[in-house]
């Protein structure tokens, strides 16, 4: 990423060059390289500029990963310096050149809050939970399931696992139970439960022993 005139002046010689070496590439695959690079770079120019003259001023956040990196593009589109900046946060101008130099990765929850207000704008987004990460209320959905089965049988469940509902096939069992078959387990019972709210279908399988042990 291009955060300022001096790293765009410095782009600008690395197209030059590149695109001098495609022109001087003896074989395809060498004019290729150089040409993707050069595509590279030449694409960074163009969203630096576009961003330096407003053409874009509405930044996309997926993670905190790159949210550092959206708060100096938001630098950008504001017209504001970093001299300017740090005038309107009271700090030096070397902090907001250093801050952007690490796309704030050093910088505190409070001090890029600080940042994104003096620019004039606000980060509106959604803390969700992670794919497959079971919190507090799937846990003890997933443990009301396993003291069932202890309570019905009077062992507990062998395995147990969660899976999206779509996934499972014949009777909730999916691939990973494909080995209590291989290995001639019997399956004493099968138990599931629905999740509403994370839209899975949780499995318990208590095996009770293998076909030898009964004759």
């Amino acid at each position: 990423m291009i955060k300022n005139n001096r790293q765009l002046a410095v782009a600008r010689e690395k197209l030059l060059a590149l695109e001098a070496s495609a022109d001087e590439a003896s074989d395809d695959m060498s004019k290729l390289t150089y040409m993707q690079l050069a595509s590279d770079i030449r694409r960074e120019i163009m969203d630096y500029e576009s961003v330096k003259s407003g053409q874009i001023r509405v930044f996309a956040v997926s993670g905190l990963d790159d949210l550092g990196e959206s708060v100096v593009r938001a630098r950008l589109a504001s017209g504001l310096t970093q001299k300017e900046l740090a005038g309107q946060l009271d700090v030096s101008e070397q902090m907001v050149q250093k801050d952007e130099s690490r796309s704030y990765e050093s910088a505190g929850v409070a001090r890029v809050a600080d940042v994104i207000d003096a620019l004039g704008y606000e980060l509106i987004g959604t803390l969700r939970p992670k794919p497959g990460v079971l919190h507090l209320h799937e846990r003890s959905t997933q443990n009301n399931i396993l003291a069932s089965s202890e309570h019905e049988h009077g062992s507990s469940p062998t395995a147990i696992s969660t899976h999206p509902a779509s996934a499972l096939g014949v009777f909730g069992m999916v691939t990973p139970w494909s080995s209590l078959a291989s290995r001639n387990h019997v399956v004493a019972s099968i138990k599931s439960g629905y999740h509403a709210e994370s839209g899975n279908e949780m499995t318990a399988i208590r095996v009770v022993g293998q076909s030898g042990d009964f004759g």
